[in-house]
């Protein structure tokens, strides 16, 4: 006998503090002598943003054929993307400093953007953008940062490289 069908409802998953908790981010900053990355978990008080790809497709037409279509030729130049986060605005923390020195230095980062309700993480390698301090009056302050991803790719919850299933 078929079960009759019921109206859905809203998954556990829809609540900020469970997003909170599942989606987080592991960085580790080439500091001068280091050469095995150790990734540490930054400790995300506002805001992790999901990672916005950078591709761009540019077309040229060739010439006219005789049926009339234009074949082109297409560049596709993928340049990354960021990913915007933002810590607690502490100062003394010793991760906070080292990635405002990352910064200001250019030096580069490993990631593992850990995005659980989603079903997926992004690891790849970038260096970190400082968008300073924010918040107003009403709220705390936090330190802003952009993860400018230089290479990344897309991996599973079976920890396999998504792309690579195709």
């Amino acid at each position: 006998m078929p079960t009759a069908a019921t109206d859905p409802g809203f998954i556990a998953l829809d609540t900020v503090a469970v997003r909170k908790q599942l989606d987080y981010l592991l960085i580790a900053v080439k500091t001068p002598g280091v050469t095995t990355p150790v990734f540490e978990r930054v400790s995300l008080v506002a805001e992790l943003g999901a990672f916005a790809k950078n591709v761009q497709t540019s077309e040229l037409p060739i010439f006219v054929e005789a049926d009339g279509s234009t074949p082109t030729l297409r560049a596709t130049q993928d340049n990354g993307g960021t990913i915007p986060f933002a810590t607690a605005s502490g100062a003394s923390n010793a991760l906070t400093k080292k990635l405002i020195a990352a910064a200001k230095n250019g030096w580069p980062v490993v990631f593992k953007a850990m995005y659980h309700s989603a079903s997926v993480r992004v690891y790849g390698n970038g260096t970190i953008g400082d968008r300073g301090i924010q918040g107003d009056a009403n709220a705390i302050p936090t330190w802003g940062f952009d993860l400018n991803v230089i290479n990344y790719r897309y991996v599973g919850t079976d920890n396999n490289y998504i792309d690579d299933n195709a």
